[in-house]
């Protein structure tokens, strides 16, 4: 079908019947749509609708409701908010990592940040220059957390408020904490107080702290 709407160039439009070879009947079939301009060849069409209701874009073989393909170069999806701002979904080698060729890269546009979030609220926030931020949408450093973490827990389990709480060993200024302690720190360590910090209470029992108006430090004892 040939449509020339200004006397200009000639679209055309094919729709093209696709049968698999393992069978007969509409079970096995799908409708091919493809377009050609000024009489330029493609090869096969360009959107495949198959019978079980799949989609496919640059694939005749979709495996899912919607199926995208593309060139190794070329994003699969692309947002444009009418500035010339582009985000970008696709192969990572075509807009972020050369050698990714088959790693999923999803891009925002230069000086933009990247959020994901649920039920409308930003959760996760990456800004232009790699930072990350966790409840907050303008981090300050590479990684930044606004809330408890707890490391190391495989359940669900909650961080002290504005906390952290670590499952295994902690090393500062270490890589390889000794296997027999929970810390281990390469450095000075300092434990501030002001020596009004109570050790009269039974839950206090245990407690190191350093008391500043006697110039040591102390564990609460009974």
């Amino acid at each position: 079908m040939g449509l020339d709407p200004n006397g200009g160039n000639i679209v055309s439009l094919g729709i093209h019947g696709y049968q698999t070879a393992t069978g007969i009947g509409w079970s096995n079939t799908a409708i091919g749509i493809g377009m050609d301009v000024d009489s330029t060849t493609r090869s096969g069409a360009n959107i495949w609708l198959n019978a079980n209701g799949y989609v496919g874009i640059g694939t005749a073989s979709p495996t899912s409701l919607l199926h995208l393909s593309s060139g190794i170069g070329i994003p699969i999806i692309q947002l444009d908010a009418g500035s010339g701002e582009v985000a970008q979904i696709g192969r990572a080698s075509a807009f972020l990592y050369p050698g990714g060729n088959t790693d999923l890269g999803i891009n925002a546009p230069a000086g933009q940040r990247l959020m994901l979030g649920v039920a409308g609220t930003p959760d996760l926030t990456i800004l232009n220059g790699g930072n990350i931020g966790i409840g907050t949408t303008s981090p300050g450093s590479s990684l930044q957390v606004n809330g408890g973490a707890a490391i190391g827990y495989s359940t669900n389990t909650a961080a002290p408020s504005n906390g952290m709480l670590v499952s295994g060993q902690i090393g500062v200024g270490k890589a390889s904490p000794a296997a027999d302690v929970k810390a281990d720190i390469n450095g000075a360590a300092k434990v501030a107080g002001t020596g009004s910090e109570t050790c009269a209470s039974a839950t206090a029992i245990g407690k190191f702290r350093y008391n500043a108006s006697k110039g040591y430090f102390e564990i609460c004892s009974p």
